[in-house]
């Protein structure tokens, strides 16, 4: 429920006047302040804004029109009244009105007693209205069972022929015998969580005791204004007077365990809670898992990794190499995961490569690695500073076939996306500083497929553009129903010893055949092709022909082999026997 004030200057009302809405948003303070600076008024400390009018729902609040009231106490009590609900605004401004309060203070006072007092704004139903009184007597909560057995409107009855009750413009108020407490002193506010923030601090004067009450309450982020205005209300000139307090946060613990209080700089925790504010829950936990691996020492260490949490990959839940490995291969989508292949993943041995490959560490929120162009050192130090050419994936309508890690002078490494334009090569190139690839030394390759990149030998050490040729080739095939497994096949029969000549027999893939119905299918499908029959007369021959057994026959003489991803039969020219036999395929 906002409010506006119209505010002027008491000793100079030719100054004119300044709207201002409260609570003042904290994207308008500056300029709210400097409205008010202009007319010489809104001291931090000082009561010098008159308030020529004031619109709001809280009407009571018309009393205050025409006293000089302090600005922040304005403020405070516009935050404390936004977060009520009917009931606790009708007790408000009931209680107000019969207790004629005007000073703000008094307000402020109010908003944190004024719960206590039954107001009946609705006679038609004394049920209600007696159990609302009875949970009022009771902390403003009760438990089920007792309201279910209490007799609200027998309690209602004799609230009512008691006496006692005040009638005002906002209903029939009964306090209750409530007392107007000093929650509030008059300098130091209480502390009040009007709306979500990254960071508590409370700041107290050294020249106080550890435990005293003369507290200063920071929500970070704030805008600076706020923060010196706060300080200013406290009396604290400097800082370096100042004691500060971690009293709550919304970071993951990793971090709260790691801010020393008495070497942080507020300006460094607000930067901190700014850069926190826009995380999600889950990055929230990416940055925990971050810190951990990171070892930051200080608050803008840990806002630097906020801000780069986009250079980081993360898996939540995920704490063994092997469950790392199922999460990449059958959940991340860089691979197309078949379960009939199940047998053959090796979940783990993939995971320790890629662990060690990717720099990567399991910690207690998952596994988390690090994926930046810099040196982690150097984010943590000054952001993320210059950073690779983009993905190709990232703007372009194209599959991921393999990627791999190049290495240059004085750059760490750069993950290179396969396949890709020339365009993105070129801007490679200029990132790692290299006229050619060659100049660049290229580390762990990983293909999209697992099962194809550990058939396939690289001993010709090819460069990135025949790898890059290669991925555009892959790409060709990857839609095509069974290709994948075709060509995985005909790589395990094959046996090519460098990448050079899997590329040719990617190319060839149609001079090859995958069996996926046995000796028995495999005998009518040649029978058809021999002949000439069509599906009709393979029919009514059912019963009268051993297709099991001219099936078996013929796999024998096309020189079908088995391999781990089943039957492969070569079509020109078909697998030769002595061939086979050497490999130990027959």
């Amino acid at each position: 429920m906002m409010m506006q004030a119209v505010l002027s200057n008491p000793g100079h009302p030719e100054y004119g006047v300044a709207t201002i809405p409260f609570p003042v948003p904290h994207d308008q303070y500056a300029h709210c302040m400097e409205l008010l600076e202009a007319l010489e008024i809104g001291d931090a400390v000082k009561a010098d804004c008159k308030v020529e009018k004031i619109d709001s729902f809280y009407t009571v609040l018309k009393r205050t029109e025409m006293l000089t009231v302090n600005v922040e106490e304005l403020n405070y009590l516009a935050k404390r009244l936004d977060s009520f609900d009917t009931v606790e605004a009708a007790q408000f401004q009931a209680v107000a009105h019969k207790l004629e309060l005007f000073e703000l203070k008094d307000l402020i006072n109010l908003t944190f007693c004024c719960q206590q007092a039954t107001v009946i704004t609705d006679f038609s139903d004394l049920s209600a209205v007696g159990r609302n009184h009875y949970m009022n007597l009771h902390g403003g909560s009760a438990k089920t069972d007792e309201l279910k057995a209490l007799d609200g409107e027998a309690v209602a009855r004799s609230l009512i022929a008691g006496g006692g009750g005040t009638v005002t413009p906002y209903g029939v108020v009964y306090d209750n015998g409530m007392k107007l407490g000093q929650v509030y002193d008059g300098q130091f506010f209480p502390c009040y969580y009007y709306e979500p923030n990254a960071i508590t601090v409370a700041v107290t004067a050294k020249s106080e005791p550890e435990d005293t009450e003369h507290i200063t309450w920071l929500y970070l982020p704030m805008a600076q204004e706020e923060v010196d205005r706060a300080l200013q209300r406290a009396g604290i000139m400097n800082l370096a007077d100042a004691r500060l307090h971690l009293e709550d946060t919304q970071l993951p613990n990793e971090v709260d365990m790691l801010l020393d209080m008495e070497q942080e700089s507020l300006a460094d925790l607000n930067a901190l809670a700014k850069a926190a504010r826009p995380l999600s829950n889950d990055d929230i936990i990416k940055l925990g898992a971050a810190v951990a691996m990171a070892k930051p020492q200080s608050a803008e260490e840990i806002k630097m990794l906020a801000e780069s949490l986009d250079l980081f990959d993360f898996v939540p839940g995920v704490h063994t190499p092997t469950e790392y490995g199922k999460y990449v291969i059958q959940e991340s989508e860089r691979f197309e995961y078949d379960e009939n292949l199940e047998a053959f993943y090796d979940y783990e041995g993939y995971a320790l490569q890629r662990m060690n490959a990717e720099d990567g560490m399991f910690t207690d929120r998952g596994y988390i690695a690090y994926k930046g162009g810099i040196a982690l050192k150097e984010v943590m130090e000054c952001g993320q500073g210059e950073q690779p050419a983009p993905e190709p994936w990232q703007g372009e309508n194209r599959d991921e076939m393999l990627r791999m890690t190049l290495y240059a002078k004085n750059k760490a490494g750069y993950s290179l996306v396969l396949p890709a334009d020339e365009e993105y090569l070129s801007a490679a190139k200029s990132y790692l500083g290299v006229g050619d690839f060659a100049e660049a030394v290229i580390r762990d390759v990983r293909f999209k497929v697992p099962y194809i990149g550990e058939l396939i030998c690289d001993t010709d050490c090819p460069s990135v553009e025949e790898y890059n040729k290669f991925a555009k080739a892959m790409e060709d095939i990857w839609q095509k129903d069974g290709a994948l497994l075709t060509y995985a096949a005909v790589l395990d029969a094959e046996r090519p010893d460098t990448l050079g000549r899997a590329y040719e027999l990617l190319q060839n893939l149609e001079n090859y055949e995958r069996i996926v119905e046995g000796t028995y299918g495999y005998g009518q499908q040649r029978l058809q092709e021999t002949l000439g029959l069509d599906d009709e007369a393979i029919y009514e021959l059912e019963g009268y022909m051993d297709f099991e057994k001219y099936g078996k026959e013929c796999m024998e003489a096309d020189g079908v082999v088995t391999t781990e991803f089943g039957l492969l039969r070569r079509l020109e020219p078909p697998f030769a026997a002595h061939t086979l036999q050497m490999r130990g395929m027959v």
